[in-house]
């Protein structure tokens, strides 16, 4: 069961897992709701057309679409990270940046006793109230929950699994 849904009235809070020192936080924000047997989880993605669209006027949007296509993708190394989209957006307006409030596209994943149950995307507002990292997510609340769900330990797996899983629906919802 996959479907769309545009509801920006409520912000969500979520949580970020990344890198110490990484600065572009665009994707993979997460949030989860416990009820009963019942388990809700957001992945949420930096909705960069709404910024396009609301934010930016059509030179604006060129002059980025230029910028993009000379670097094709970003570009992590232990030297130096390189973002396809100007650093001045990658690093703030489209980064889900401490307790700010972003455009997102949320996958919303429902299980019910440890099966999915239904998924559909939304369009959302969240606010990332914690900015952790690897290490410090195996601490966190919902470290658990992620690591039995996804079938992975590795606090680096349980998202990488978080973004394949938002791939996989994303993908599957265009093939529809």
């Amino acid at each position: 069961q996959s479907q769309t849904n545009t509801s920006q009235s409520t912000i969500h809070d979520v949580f970020s897992v990344d890198n110490e020192d990484t600065r572009d936080i665009d994707d993979d924000a997460l949030s989860i709701s416990i009820n009963s047997n019942i388990i809700t989880i957001g992945i949420h993605i930096t909705d960069v057309a709404t910024v396009f669209q609301n934010y930016m006027n059509d030179e604006d949007v060129q002059s980025m679409l230029e910028f993009a296509m000379k670097r094709a993708s970003s570009t992590y190394t232990d030297i130096e990270n390189t973002p396809m989209l100007p650093p001045h957006l990658t690093y703030n307006t489209l980064s889900l940046v401490h307790n700010k409030v972003r455009h997102a596209i949320t996958l919303w994943l429902e299980y019910e006793d440890g099966v999915l149950k239904s998924h559909h995307f939304e369009k959302t507002q969240v606010k990332n109230t914690l900015a952790t990292d690897y290490d410090k997510f195996k601490t966190h609340e919902h470290y658990d929950i992620l690591s039995t769900l996804s079938q992975q330990s590795e606090p680096k797996d349980i998202i990488a699994w978080t973004m394949m899983t938002y791939n996989k629906y994303f993908a599957q919802s265009y093939k529809d």
